[in-house]
């Protein structure tokens, strides 16, 4: 088990643009063009070289697909979790994801899993999937994960940091929605 902390930034969502000046700056410090449309430039890089994501979030994080999947992958209940997802990573990487309450900060617990469980299991998400594309790239001395949907359209970006005090030090990069529940994924899987 451990601990997420973690910023998340929506830049652009049906057609609206929320990117900062730090954006700009961020984006520009990757070799980026900020000369013309930064938000269409950045989606065209996250598609092309990006690790495309689906997820998929069970309705009832106490029923008994999850407490098997708990079970099967060596969950201790260290806490009582919120959420539960299956996720595939590319083509060949799968995992089984628990996570508690919490905005900025949150208990996560995840366990890479086989293709056939995932394959098993992942029936029980239908109807609560969302997919996306992510790149990764640095941001200060931090990663943030840039997360182009597919199915919707709306782009944020992620920010994981070892410290409550590195993310209150974090500029903004868009719009802060990390307490916002509607962009927890969960809840755009709705």
């Amino acid at each position: 088990m451990g601990q997420e902390i973690e910023r998340k930034f929506l830049i652009w969502e049906n057609g609206n643009n929320y990117e900062t000046k730090a954006f700009r700056s961020w984006y520009a410090s990757m070799g980026g063009d900020t000369s013309r449309d930064v938000v269409q430039a950045l989606q065209g890089r996250v598609l092309r070289d990006g690790v495309p994501l689906l997820q998929g979030y069970f309705l009832q994080v106490g029923g008994e697909a999850v407490r098997e999947l708990a079970d099967l992958v060596g969950f201790e209940n260290d806490f009582e979790p919120t959420e539960a997802r299956l996720r595939k990573k590319g083509k060949e990487q799968f995992y089984f994801t628990l996570k508690g309450k919490g905005g900025v900060q949150r208990n996560e617990f995840e366990a890479e899993i086989p293709r056939m469980t995932f394959d098993r299991y992942w029936l029980d998400t239908q109807g609560l999937r969302v997919e996306k594309v992510r790149l990764a790239r640095e941001y200060g001395r931090h990663t943030a994960e840039i997360d182009v949907y597919t199915d919707r359209q709306l782009i944020v970006i992620e920010v994981e940091v070892p410290t409550l005090e590195a993310a209150e030090r974090l500029a903004p990069l868009g719009k802060d929605v990390t307490e916002d529940k509607a962009y927890k994924n969960k809840n755009l899987a709705r």
